[in-house]
């Protein structure tokens, strides 16, 4: 459990770059359980872990080279997030079938980050530079070193297909905090509604996460899944 917890800590500094909220919420969630399980001691390390691999995380690596390896640490719609020394690059995939967790290698062409944006519309650019991404990776070939056993992104489409087109991008947007260019999307856009929408799903899905963790301790992880879900209900 010790060392588990190790890893959590770094995993989520090597993101706090990419993302502040998610990463800080989760590590302080982490460092108030070891308190709890086991003493302030071991919190104080698990902390000055965490602070040591956040500010490798903010490393600049000043290299363009032919070939990427790293790890998905995040998955849209028609893009995700790689990680490759410990800098966040944006690669596009229409319908991609990546899962978070996945290694891969990628020979492609690293170029700096550029999106148009008009006026009042939403702005994806500037929304991809607050998790830290400032380059994109425009892919030539992809090879698979090592794939997630959870494919989640799998089951997440399933989810999502039993939703009409009108309202799927929606829904995404509300549970899983995903961005699409979907008509539905536009519309919020249009009203201000997206961040709203995206900072929804991300509190939820790290809600529904660390509570069934925390209650798998006690119950099993099928019964800890529908007591963290129900909480959430009126």
């Amino acid at each position: 459990m010790k060392i588990f917890l190790v890893f959590l800590v770094v995993f989520f500094g090597f993101l706090f770059k990419g993302n502040y909220l998610l990463s800080g919420l989760s590590i302080a969630l982490i460092i108030g359980f070891a308190v709890y399980k086991f003493s302030k001691k071991y919190a104080l390390i698990l902390a000055l872990v965490s602070i040591l691999s956040g500010a490798i995380s903010f490393i600049e690596i000043a290299k363009n080279k032919p070939v990427y390896d790293g790890f998905v640490s995040e998955v849209s719609t028609n893009y995700f997030i790689f990680i490759s020394d410990f800098e966040p690059l944006y690669v596009y995939e229409k319908e991609t079938k990546r899962e978070i967790g996945d290694f891969l290698s990628i020979k492609g062409k690293k170029e700096i980050l550029n999106f148009q944006t008009v006026e009042s519309q939403f702005d994806f650019g500037q929304y991809l530079k607050t998790k830290g991404v400032k380059s994109t990776l425009t892919i030539e070939r992809v090879e698979s070193k090592f794939l997630s056993p959870l494919r989640l992104n799998e089951k997440r489409q399933k989810f999502l297909n039993l939703f009409s087109s009108s309202t799927k991008d929606f829904v995404s947007s509300i549970l899983f905090s995903r961005v699409s260019d979907g008509e539905t999307i536009d519309l919020f856009q249009n009203f201000n509604l997206v961040r709203l929408c995206l900072a929804s799903g991300i509190y939820l899905s790290l809600y529904l996460h660390l509570s069934t963790k925390l209650l798998s301790y006690k119950l099993k992880e099928k019964y800890a899944s529908i007591l963290a879900f129900s909480l959430l209900l009126p």
